[in-house]
């Protein structure tokens, strides 16, 4: 019988360590993981209207990390006609955490977007004065 309690015992002992035992939480992605990768250009936004890409216009936006806060992005968006392409990589994009998974996008202390969730917002000026374009794209 001293034998059962002394099990009983040690076995209480080990489910109270184990149970009482605080796990501790994932680290989050770090921000330029978070949002690194190809995606298609499915709408495009200029002067308030939203536009879906599709039939001979077609786009890809691409972010690569530069390291856990830094990323590049290289738009390439095209209708087929070479004179309307918009084309740019932009080099030492700063990333800020903005909650819900969400990575804001800011160069030269401008916001250039935001990404997450597997989807990614990219405004774009074009040389023309007129009004920028916002890419938005999925992966």
């Amino acid at each position: 019988m001293k034998t059962f309690n002394r099990i009983l015992v040690l076995f209480t002992v080990i489910a109270c360590l184990t149970a009482c035992s605080k796990k501790e939480a994932d680290p989050a992605p770090e921000l330029s993981a978070r949002i690194s990768g190809d995606y298609k250009v499915t709408y495009l936004k200029q002067d308030g209207k939203t536009f879906t890409l599709n039939g001979s216009t077609k786009g890809t936006i691409k972010v690569s990390a530069e390291s856990a806060e830094m990323a590049q992005v290289i738009v390439d968006v095209s209708n087929g006609n070479p004179s309307d392409d918009i084309k740019g990589v932009i080099n030492n994009i700063a990333l800020k955490d903005i909650g819900g998974g969400e990575v804001e996008l800011i160069a030269n202390g401008f916001t250039l977007g935001k990404g997450g969730n597997n989807q990614i917002t990219v405004k774009v000026a074009p040389v023309d004065g007129s009004a920028p374009y916002e890419f938005i794209g999925i992966k």
